[in-house]
C-alpha cells in the first residue's frame, strides 16, 4: 500500500498501502444502465488498490454528511426515571441512533456481495445490539464484514473515505512510499505479521528525500511496533496524518536497523515515468488509480514516437480504475477483446441475479456486449488512438495486480506484447464502492470476477491466486532499482527488443 495504501483493496490489490490512501484500487461504475457497468451509472467500483482501490467516467460521489439524528422515538430502550419529588415519571429512553446506519450498510452490502453465502445467517448478523452514533455503526459493519473472509469487503470511516478520493486525484498526504508485506507462501495471502516491505518511494516525497528506499522493512512508526499490523492500518493509522506533522519511521536494510525523521506533506505522484535508453523508450505505469493515468501514458507515448520499441513496466502496479485500464489497452491495441467480466446484479441475497459483459476495442471506439455478443446501449464509448505500432515488451511481477492484471492480459492474449518477468498478483475480482454511506464512510463490496480475453480467471486476490505468466521469466536481484543497469528484466527487455528490431530504422 501505499501511504497511498495499496489494496488489500482497501490496502489494494496485493496488499499495498500507500501511506496517504486507502488503495490503490480501481474504479468502474455500476448501474442498470444499458452501457454496461464499468461505464455508467452513480456507483463507483474500485478494482485495487487499492488494490487501491483498481480514472474513471463517473469519479466518486461526494461524501454525504453524516445522518440526522433519529427521531426521539425510533430504537430505544426504556430505562427508570424518577420526578424530583420521588414520584414516577415517564422512562427516559436510551437512544440506538446507529442501528439504522448499520442495517443499511449490511443491506447494501448483502444484496451486492459477489457470493453473499459468505457472509452466514443474515438475520443474525442484521440484527445489531444498541449503537448510540453512526461511527457505531461504520465500525461494527466493517467488522461484521469480516465473515465473509475477503480482505476487500469492508467499510472505511470518513477519514480513510476521504483519503481514498485524494489519491484519485493524484496526490496525498503522507510520506509517500508504497507498502506491502511478503507472502506467507508463494500464491497465498500475504504473512500476518512481520516488517512491512517498501515498494515503492515516489520521487521528491518526504521519505525520498529522507533517504527511504526501494526493499527497506519497516518495523515502526513513531515509535509503535508494526509487526502485527495490517499494510492498511500502517498506511491508514501510522503514515498518513496531518501536513507539517512529524514522521519517525525505523527500518531494517540489509539486516541493519536505521532510522529516519521527515515531515508529512501534501505531494503529487505520477502516474508515469519515462526515459529513452538507447533506441528504446521505457514508460513505467506504476498505478492506474487515478482519473488521469490513461492520460498520461497517452502523453509518454506521444513523445517517444520515434523510438524503435517500447517497454511498458507494471512491476508493483497494483491497479487502479478499470475504465482507465480499458482506456491504456486502447493506447496500444486497435482491435480485440479485452476482458470479460461476471458481476452480482443488485439482489435478494437468498437469490443473488448476476450478469456477463465483454468490453472490446474496435479501431473506432469500446465497446460492451453481452453474453451472446449483443451489443449493449446505443453506441461505443470514446477510445484513444493506438500510439503503439511497434514491437513492445511488457514487465510483470508479483505486484503487478488487478486493474494492471486486465491490461497485461489483454495485451498478452491479443499478442500487441511480450510478457517478461514474474507471475502477475491473481487479483481477478473488482470491488464496488459505494461512496455515499452514513458520516461520510465508503463501503467497499466485492463485486465481480473479469477474465482475460482467453477466459482466465486470475484468482480472488487472497489464498487462490494464479496470476499471468510471463512469456519469458526473469528474476530481479533483491532490492533492485527499477530502470538501473542492475534491473535484469528491464535488460532482458531491451535484448529482446534488440533481436526483435535488428535491421530497422526508427
Amino acid at each position: 500500500m501505499v501511504d497511498k495504501s495499496l489494496p488489500s483493496d482497501r490496502s489494494g490489490a496485493v496488499q499495498n498501502a500507500k501511506d496517504d490512501s486507502a488503495s490503490h484500487a480501481l474504479t468502474e461504475t455500476q448501474s442498470g444502465d444499458s452501457r454496461g457497468a464499468m461505464w455508467t451509472g452513480t456507483k463507483t467500483a474500485f478494482l485495487d488498490t487499492s488494490v487501491w482501490g483498481d480514472v474513471a467516467f463517473l469519479t466518486a460521489d461526494a461524501a454525504s454528511p453524516p445522518a440526522p439524528p433519529k427521531p426521539a422515538d425510533q430504537n430505544r430502550k426504556q430505562t427508570p426515571a424518577s420526578a424530583k419529588d420521588g414520584s414516577k415519571t415517564t422512562p427516559e429512553p436510551e437512544t440506538c441512533a446507529g442501528n439504522d446506519d448499520y442495517k443499511s450498510i449490511m443491506d447494501l452490502a448483502a444484496r451486492n456481495i459477489y457470493e453473499p453465502s459468505k457472509l452466514g445467517d443474515l438475520k443474525k448478523i442484521m440484527e445489531p445490539p444498541c449503537l448510540k452514533t453512526t461511527a457505531d455503526a461504520v465500525a461494527l459493519a466493517d467488522k461484521a464484514l469480516e465473515v465473509a473472509g475477503d480482505p476487500y469487503t469492508d467499510v472505511l470511516p470518513a477519514n480513510e473515505a476521504a483519503a481514498r478520493r485524494t489519491s484519485q486525484e493524484g496526490h496525498l498526504i503522507g510520506v509517500g512510499v508504497q507498502i506491502n508485506r511478503a507472502e506467507s507462501a508463494p500464491g497465498k495471502a500475504p504473512k500476518s505479521a512481520g516488517p512491512i516491505d517498501v515498494q515503492i518511494v515516489f520521487p521528491n516525497s518526504p521519505a525520498d528525500v529522507a533517504g527511504i528506499k526501494k526493499g527497506d522493512q519497516i518495523t515502526s512508526v513513531g515509535g509503535k511496533d508494526v509487526s502485527k499490523m495490517s499494510p492498511d492500518e500502517v498506511a491508514a493509522k501510522l503514515l498518513r496524518g496531518a501536513e507539517g506533522t512529524d514522521a519517525k519511521v525505523s527500518v531494517l536494510r540489509d539486516g541493519k536497523a536505521m532510522e529516519f525523521n521527515m515531515k508529512r506533506a501534501d505531494y503529487n505522484f505520477p502516474s508515469v515515468e519515462e526515459k529513452k535508453i538507447g533506441d528504446f523508450a521505457y514508460i513505467h505505469l506504476s498505478d492506474l488509480g487515478q482519473d488521469d493515468s490513461a492520460d498520461e501514458l497517452k502523453g509518454a507515448l506521444d513523445r517517444h514516437q520515434d523510438a524503435k520499441g517500447f517497454v511498458l513496466d507494471l512491476r508493483d502496479n497494483p491497479g487502479g480504475l478499470v475504465p482507465q485500464a480499458l482506456l491504456a489497452a486502447s493506447l496500444i491495441m486497435e482491435k480485440g477483446e479485452i476482458m470479460a467480466v461476471r458481476s452480482r446484479v443488485d439482489s435478494d441475497p437468498a437469490k443473488p441475479e448476476y450478469a456477463t459483459e465483454k468490453y472490446s476495442v474496435t479501431p473506432t471506439g469500446i465497446t460492451v456486449s453481452d453474453e451472446n455478443d449483443e451489443l449493449i446501449g446505443d453506441g461505443e464509448e470514446t477510445r484513444m488512438p493506438d500510439l503503439v505500432k511497434k514491437p513492445l515488451i511488457v514487465l510483470t511481477n508479483q505486484g503487478t495486480a488487478s486493474a494492471a492484471e486486465i491490461l497485461a492480459g489483454a495485451l498478452k492474449d491479443n499478442k500487441e506484447g511480450v510478457i517478461v518477468g514474474e507471475k502477475t498478483f491473481g487479483k481477478g475480482i473488482g470491488q464496488q464502492i459505494f461512496d455515499e454511506m452514513p458520516g461520510g464512510s465508503m463501503l467497499s463490496v466485492t463485486n465481480f470476477r473479469f477474465f482475460s480475453p482467453s477466459g482466465q480467471w486470475i484468482g480472488d486476490g487472497h489464498n487462490n491466486r494464479t496470476g499471468i505468466t510471463p512469456d519469458f521469466a526473469v528474476v530481479n536481484p533483491k532490492g533492485v532499482e527499477y530502470g538501473s543497469v542492475q534491473d535484469a528484466q528491464l535488460n532482458a527487455a531491451l535484448k529482446l527488443l534488440e533481436e526483435k528490431t535488428k535491421g530497422d530504422k526508427k
